[in-house]
């Protein structure tokens, strides 16, 4: 015999609805600093879905509910448009549509043992939608000084700076000094850096990038 479980004696009362993870789009890693996500309806993006929401260190998450009442039930053809935006401070916003149509939300009554009894409990059977987010690091700058080799206390002026790959930037030339700026570097692993100065020999060297901080340092060398 199958039991129906009373208001008193529900033990399976949430259910997950959307789950999924949140990384670093260059390093496949957790985002370097907490984010922030937002489900809401596409028609009402400044209102969020009354769902329970958990975030973990590792960048998973899932949205959660009672699968009776917190979310509607659709007549056919019908369709519950949300949207998921996602932020964190060093990168770039993005936003997922993630439409549920009645089939999506559809109740149906699943049996649980539990004690020893048997028990119908509602559940949304196609749920949770499963979503993964890569989130792409701010671009960020380079800050150095192109110096002779041979004495690093001289800088050379009106050196050439640039990024051949993954894209180009540049050129910026050096100061007086050897000083220079190259901002909006491309957002990659790794960028190749090409350096050239009258009568010196040209540098060039593909070089990590780190996102962690606005602008990278490095200093270059010339024979």
């Amino acid at each position: 015999m199958t039991n129906t479980l009373r208001a008193t004696d529900i033990v399976l009362s949430t259910q997950a609805f959307i789950t999924g993870h949140i990384v670093d789009a260059i390093a496949r890693r957790p985002l370097r600093t907490l984010p922030s996500l937002f489900l809401h309806q596409r028609s009402a993006p400044d209102r969020a879905v009354g769902l329970c929401q958990r975030i973990g260190r590792d960048g998973s998450f899932a949205w959660f509910g009672d699968p009776r009442s917190a979310l509607p039930e659709l007549a056919a053809g019908q369709v519950f448009d949300l949207a998921l935006t996602a932020k964190a401070e060093g990168y770039e916003s993005q936003s997922i549509d993630l439409p549920l149509s009645e089939a999506d939300l559809e109740l149906q009554p699943v049996t649980l043992e539990i004690m020893g009894k048997s028990f119908s409990v509602p559940v949304r059977t196609a749920l949770p939608v499963g979503v993964e987010i890569a989130l792409s690091p701010r671009p960020v700058g380079l800050n150095g000084r192109v110096v002779q080799k041979a004495d690093p206390s001289q800088g050379i002026a009106a050196a050439s700076i640039r990024v051949s790959l993954p894209e180009t930037r540049g050129p910026v030339f050096s100061d007086a000094n050897g000083y220079f700026t190259l901002s909006d570097l491309p957002v990659a692993a790794f960028a190749t850096f090409v350096v050239q100065a009258p009568n010196f020999i040209e540098f060039e060297a593909q070089l990590p990038l780190d996102f962690g901080s606005p602008f990278n340092q490095r200093v270059f060398a010339l024979e």
